[in-house]
């Protein structure tokens, strides 16, 4: 189990995302997942968590839109970057825009002193 771990770090490895929306940015994901533990278990298992959800970011790129992107590249890569950051960003957005167009009626406004 050690060797596909390694190649998951090797592959993970770069650090900082790409300039363009147009292709997966590349994440160093080591530190995010190392979060303080000095678990190799739960390292081992965040590094795993990662490399799914970044197959399923190269799966779907092309749905998403390119705005949509661009943004929760930004998030997902401030701090510690995170491809699960990442899917769910992209996620939340689009099923954010899914939701019904209503207006909400807030009742008559007071000014307050």
């Amino acid at each position: 189990m050690r060797l596909p771990l390694a190649f998951a770090v090797v592959v993970l490895g770069f650090a900082g995302p790409v300039g363009a929306a147009d292709q997966v940015p590349t994440f160093d994901v080591r530190q995010s997942c190392r979060g303080g533990s000095d678990n190799p278990a739960a390292l081992e298992s965040c590094l795993k968590s990662e490399a799914e959800a970044r197959t399923q970011l190269v799966a779907q790129w092309a749905q998403f839109p390119a705005a949509q992107r661009r943004g929760c590249i930004a998030e997902a890569g401030r701090e510690m970057a995170s491809y699960v950051e990442l899917l769910t960003c992209l996620q939340i957005a689009g099923e954010a825009k899914a939701l019904p167009k209503q207006q909400i009626d807030l009742g008559p406004l007071r000014k307050i002193d």
